[in-house]
């Protein structure tokens, strides 16, 4: 397993009912993710941009695809 598969891995175990509830009200602060009617759903360095907001916002705890691989999960199970 690659050193990056690790980390994934780990990032994937670390979280805690907090930090998923602290990444829900991160995530519903940034309407151009998910609101595809948003002027900027589809500028790619706009949702970049808003990402990056949400990693520092987490204290860059997770890697962005960790971020949307939650968001996905999160998504099927609402």
């Amino acid at each position: 397993m690659s050193s990056e598969s690790k980390m994934a891995k780990m990032a994937s175990c670390c979280w805690t009912n907090e930090l998923v509830l602290k990444f829900i009200e991160l995530y519903q602060a940034e309407p151009l993710l998910w609101n595809p009617r948003h002027s900027q759903h589809k500028n790619r360095n706009a949702v970049i941009d808003a990402w990056q907001r949400i990693q520092v916002a987490m204290n860059c705890q997770f890697a962005i695809a960790e971020l949307k691989k939650k968001e996905r999960v999160i998504d099927v199970h609402l």
